[in-house]
């Protein structure tokens, strides 16, 4: 068992399918009391993104639409030969709301910490304990 795993812009890559396995694996992983340290992308990405215009106003207000109807938006940004070698339908640019994540994650985790756009004025910082 681990005291803590840290995953900074992984979540922030995985489909809704891809997060929720990796939740699971994370927890059988973690001792009880355990913390996992991660980040996403949420609405403050998005903001930050079209700031550093990374993403037009049209990719933009998709992301923000997918999070208001569903809270996680996938999009396939890295292409047919993947990131890294990690070519996936489950893995690119992951957006996701803490509610989103929550809703998956509780009761199994217990929300520590969540700091919005702490990182780099961009992703989450979100502190889950088992």
């Amino acid at each position: 068992s681990l005291d803590a795993v840290l995953a900074v812009s992984v979540w922030s890559h995985f489909g809704a399918g891809a997060a929720e396995r990796w939740l699971a694996e994370m927890h059988r992983l973690l001792r009880p009391g355990g913390a996992l340290v991660l980040t996403v992308q949420g609405p403050g990405s998005i903001a930050h993104y079209l700031r550093e215009g990374a993403i037009d106003e049209a990719g933009a207000s998709a992301a923000a639409e997918a999070l208001l109807a569903s809270g996680h938006h996938l999009v396939q940004s890295f292409g047919p030969d993947g990131d890294w070698g990690v070519a996936s339908p489950e893995w690119g640019m992951a957006y996701m709301t803490l509610e989103w994540l929550l809703a998956r994650a509780t009761p199994a985790w217990s929300l520590a910490l969540h700091e919005p756009a702490r990182i780099d004025f961009n992703q989450d910082l979100v502190v889950l304990t088992r």
